[in-house]
C-alpha cells in the first residue's frame, strides 16, 4: 500500500468528484473502520441480486460498465485520498463480486459461497491479480487486481454450480 506524504493536502471537490468519491467508497461502505473491503463486498450483494434479474447480455454489459465506472472513480478517489489503493476505495470489491457472480443463479448458497470465494481470492491475489496489485498503481490497478481475482472466482463458481446444483 502506498503511503501518503506528510505534506499531502486533499484537493477541493466539485460535484463530479463527489459522485466519483461516493462510488469509489462503495456508497459510504469504505468508511467502515474495520474491514472496509468486506463491507464493500456486502454492498455488492443486493446490487448483484438486482443485476441478476436482468437479461444475461444486460448483466454482462452492466458489469462491464460498472468496471469502467469503478476505474474512473478509483482514479479520482486516489487523488483525493493520496493513494491509488487507499482502504476507503471499495468500488473494486463491488466490481469483483459482480464478476465472480456473473450469470450465476442467485440463491442463498451461491451468494454466500461467491462472497467467501471472492474475499479469499481478493486476499490471495492469484496471477494476474498479483501483477495489477504490485505493478499498476492507478485506478486501473486498483480495480483490475480484484477483477482478475474474480475471474478465478467466476471459474470456480461455474465448477461449483455444476458439481453442487
Amino acid at each position: 500500500m502506498k503511503t501518503v506524504p506528510e505534506n499531502f493536502q486533499r484537493p477541493k471537490l466539485d460535484w463530479p468528484d463527489k459522485f466519483a468519491l461516493f462510488v469509489a467508497t462503495g456508497f459510504g461502505a469504505g468508511y467502515v473502520p474495520v474491514a472496509p473491503g468486506t463491507a464493500g463486498t456486502v454492498v455488492a450483494i443486493p446490487l448483484f441480486l438486482a443485476l441478476s434479474r436482468l437479461e444475461p447480455w444486460l448483466q454482462v454489459l452492466t458489469s462491464a460498465a460498472f468496471i469502467g465506472l469503478a476505474i474512473h472513480a478509483a482514479n479520482r478517489a486516489g487523488l483525493y485520498f493520496g493513494a491509488s489503493d487507499d482502504q476507503h476505495i471499495v468500488s473494486d470489491e463491488i466490481a469483483g463480486y459482480f464478476v465472480t457472480m456473473l450469470l450465476v443463479p442467485p440463491t442463498l448458497k451461491t451468494v454466500l459461497v461467491g462472497f467467501a470465494l471472492f474475499r479469499v481470492l481478493d486476499q490471495v491475489k492469484p496471477w494476474p491479480a498479483s501483477y495489477f496489485d504490485k505493478k499498476v498503481h492507478t485506478g486501473v490497478g486498483n480495480v483490475m487486481d480484484d477483477v482478475a481475482a474474480a475471474v478465478w472466482g467466476r471459474a470456480l463458481m461455474a465448477l461449483l454450480v455444476w458439481l453442487w446444483p
